[in-house]
């Protein structure tokens, strides 16, 4: 094939991943737009983002001084944490972390009973807590009983119903036991602990413990964000999002409780009577226009999701997270390759067949290879696909790459842009605007932690989009501190307000 026709077919890939000025506005529109119809209707369908309730209905400011237990279940492995707010954005942690055994994962754990694996959890947390309450620092604690609240990070899909209640809707990550489908888990998490507790006499555990709190990762790195955001007091700097841009993704911030109508009656007189005036909404994001209305899909995308475990849902988070990223370029390069523009590698070498082997790690060092003859990008390419490329090629792969990073950063402003817009904070017309407004973005995940340029990227797309570049400079991305394990803890403090 010429060189001619190779970078002709190389720009119109680059071109397919392109989004303009005008699409960013489009798609900001319409983001605005499915928010508001979550915010109305129920979770389920693909019309709308599920804006799920969270229940969280204030943030820390940084002052709080107290001890907080959290627990965080997250992937295949299981945290405690004792966590003593210090005040001025400043704590200290102390931690265990346990992996969970596999009788309890896949096929070993799919018949066990609904407290076999709550048990388990609870017998976990009651001994930590023993241990910090006897230890010398804490040997008051000895002779009066004291109640811990606990904060819960449950990292799978629930249907919340309060900030303590939610049901399970399905496993994920390894798990698959089916009868604790549908149930409570915070019921079950505390039947668990005052079962253990009640096992032994007073004087071994003299303590009780209430999960008082359910959040997930994207919700307590809101908090955490919150309780950590340090400016001079003379910067008028609300931290109003939080983003994880990871493996997934997602966004939560904070909404005006009348706008969230689909709230049942009883659920609102109760939130009311706290006189609060606004809720953290769990936005859900990567189900954003799972129609595909106006998101821009390339023949990779689609091969993508129909190879998912879960296709034609989750279509945004598909663009964007880290998960993806590494599969599309991989996907690009078989096409290559298919084309004959790319040399096939030898029948030893047939890594690159193979589904999600090219890391998104991959990608970030290729991103910013400035190397002669990106000889970094050809090891890169070799090591991980068997892939022998020319200098030319590798300077095309590199393009493709900034492409397929660019739009996930894109993306990422759309919905930005979006929730600052709707919430009016920039408006001078709306209630919520202050003079010289500043904007905090909190930030977890390893996307936007470690790859090159990414936070860059999305200023760029928040400039170019909706914003414009006097919204852009009012926000600010900063990286949010371990959002499911002080998150958690967090939101159980926000229960006793």
């Amino acid at each position: 094939m010429s060189t001619s026709a190779a970078n002709e077919y190389v720009q119109s890939i680059i071109k397919s991943f392109e989004i303009d000025a005008p699409l960013l506005k489009r798609l900001t529109s319409k983001y605005i737009e499915s928010m508001e119809n979550g915010l109305s209707h129920s979770s389920g369908g693909k019309s709308h983002l599920p804006m799920i309730p969270t229940f969280i209905t204030s943030l820390p400011n940084g002052t709080e001084k107290t001890d907080i237990l959290a627990c965080d279940l997250g992937g295949t492995s299981f945290r405690c944490l004792y966590i003593k707010l210090q005040g001025n954005s400043k704590f200290t942690t102390e931690m265990k972390k346990w992996e969970i055994p596999s009788d309890y994962l896949a096929e070993e754990g799919r018949d066990l009973p609904e407290n076999a694996f709550f048990d388990y959890l609870a017998n976990k947390i009651v001994n930590f807590v023993q241990y910090h309450n006897s230890n010398d620092e804490n040997q008051e604690l000895l002779t009066t009983k004291k109640n811990f609240n606990l904060g819960f990070t449950f990292s799978y899909p629930v249907e919340q119903t309060a900030l303590n209640a939610g049901n399970l809707i399905r496993w994920t990550k390894g798990f698959e036991i089916t009868s604790v489908v549908g149930k409570d888990i915070v019921e079950l998490l505390q039947k668990s602990i005052d079962s253990k507790l009640s096992s032994v006499p007073e004087e071994k555990y003299p303590f009780t413990i209430s999960c008082v709190a359910l959040c997930n990762d994207t919700t307590g790195t809101l908090l955490s964000g919150a309780y950590t955001s340090t400016y001079d007091s003379q910067d008028i700097v609300d931290p109003i999002m939080s983003i994880i841009c990871g493996t997934g993704f997602n966004i939560a911030y904070m909404e005006d409780l009348k706008s969230c109508t689909k709230l049942t009656a009883e659920q609102m007189e109760f939130i009311s009577s706290k006189s609060v005036t606004e809720m953290c909404i769990n936005t859900e994001s990567g189900s954003f226009d799972n129609e595909l209305s106006v998101l821009p899909v390339t023949p990779y995308d689609k091969i993508v999701d129909e190879e998912s475990t879960n296709p034609g849902y989750h279509l945004f988070e598909k663009r964007i997270s880290g998960m993806f990223l590494g599969e599309i370029l991989r996907l690009v390069i078989v096409d290559l390759i298919d084309k004959q523009f790319l040399l096939e590698p030898k029948p030893s070498k047939k890594q690159y067949r193979h589904k999600f082997s090219l890391k998104t790690e991959v990608l970030s060092h290729i991103e910013i290879d400035d190397s002669k003859d990106l000889k970094q990008t050809e090891l890169y390419l070799i090591e991980s696909l068997g892939l022998r490329t020319t200098t030319e090629q590798r300077h095309f792969l590199q393009q493709i790459t900034r492409a397929i990073s660019r739009r996930s950063a894109y993306l990422v402003s759309v919905a930005i842009s979006a929730i600052i817009i709707k919430s009016g904070r920039l408006d001078p017309k709306s209630p919520k605007y202050k003079y010289h407004q500043e904007l905090e973005v909190c930030c977890d995940g390893s996307v936007v932690q470690y790859y090159p340029g990414f936070k860059s990227m999305i200023r760029h797309g928040l400039s170019l989009g909706s914003l414009g570049h006097e919204g852009e400079r009012r926000v600010h991305i900063s990286m949010a501190l371990d959002g499911s394990g002080l998150g958690a803890g967090l939101a159980a403090l926000t229960a006793s307000k």
